[in-house]
């Protein structure tokens, strides 16, 4: 669908035709990247679980003296305990949990009792008062209609691929295991080369198990369908017509890291990046190769199921 309305422009202007095409992509990477913004925000007060770095008094490394924000503070209906012990990392760290409408409402509370925040903040859990069905019911509105749009002018497509899959059982599960393989390693690499100093270990930070059920619908489910129809699916096709399979491959990527990136706040993380690069090539390999959506939908979910089963083994623990 997408590609008649590009094709419409004149063949003798390719450079205005690509742009239009980046333009698409990039318009359709904002607006489900918003849709699902707003639609965790429509509950309005959110519930925060967050884990703070806080700062050592210059010249007193050691120092645990944050008694003025432990226990709970009727008046801001905010709770905070040293989690110090818990992260092991011989950083101070403090956590609270709280309702409030953003993640800011921590940081002034804390600051204002004379707490300088550092750079890291972990154990991150933020849901909407009251569950996130509204996020879900979004985000499945959303996969309907980017699958249509995907299949628009082949019905056919889901039909075939997977009776592909079906007949080639082995190269179905080597493409499931590579993007995830390929991600892990280079970042564990990565991570050595820096010499395990980075602020994004890869540690799996342990969240409370009742958010457990929700995050596993967020991460194993919900994000590996909408970006693979998004970044494998349109904007792959509407791109790799234009300059080719394999420069859309790369442009695809950098849609694909920035999507991750956007709003995230502190440094740049270098194990994330290289793990997010690298996972988008493997899984462009994938698409590629194999001209396969559906697995590209399936290894996202092997990759992101790894991580989410971190996260619960240390919430078990």
């Amino acid at each position: 669908m997408l590609n008649v309305i590009t094709d419409r422009l004149p063949r003798i202007m390719p450079v205005f035709r690509f742009a239009a095409a980046m333009g698409l992509s990039i318009g359709m990477v904002f607006v489900v990247s918003m849709a699902l913004m707003v639609a965790s925000m429509i509950g309005g007060v959110r519930s925060m679980d967050l884990t703070f770095e806080i700062a050592e008094p210059a010249g007193q490394p050691g120092v645990r003296d944050g008694s003025a924000v432990y226990g709970t503070n009727v008046q801001h209906g905010i709770t905070c305990s040293d989690a110090s012990a818990a992260m092991g990392d011989g950083h101070w760290w403090i956590r609270c949990k709280f309702a409030a409408e953003e993640i800011a409402f921590g940081t002034d509370y804390l600051e204002s009792r004379g707490l300088t925040l550092g750079r890291t903040v972990a154990n991150i859990v933020i849901r909407p008062i009251g569950g996130a069905w509204v996020h879900y019911l979004v985000a499945a509105v959303l996969a309907v209609i980017l699958g249509l749009a995907w299949s628009w002018r082949d019905r056919q497509r889901w039909r075939r691929e997977l009776q592909w899959i079906g007949a080639h059982r082995k190269t179905a599960i080597v493409a499931l295991l590579l993007p995830a393989a390929a991600s892990y390693c280079l970042a564990t690499i990565t991570y050595l080369m820096m010499g395990a100093t980075s602020s994004s270990s890869g540690t799996a930070f342990p969240a409370a198990r009742e958010y457990l059920l929700p995050m596993f619908i967020a991460i194993v489910l919900v994000a590996p369908v909408l970006e693979e129809l998004l970044h494998r699916g349109l904007i792959f096709d509407l791109l790799s017509r234009r300059v080719g399979a394999i420069a859309a491959s790369g442009i695809g990527t950098v849609l694909f890291v920035g999507m991750h990136f956007v709003g995230a706040s502190g440094q740049l993380e270098p194990i994330r990046l290289v793990s997010l690069l690298t996972f988008s090539l493997a899984m462009y390999v994938v698409r590629v190769r194999l001209n396969s959506l559906i697995l590209c939908v399936l290894a996202h979910m092997a990759l992101n199921l790894i991580g989410f089963a971190a996260i619960a083994f240390a919430a078990s623990a």
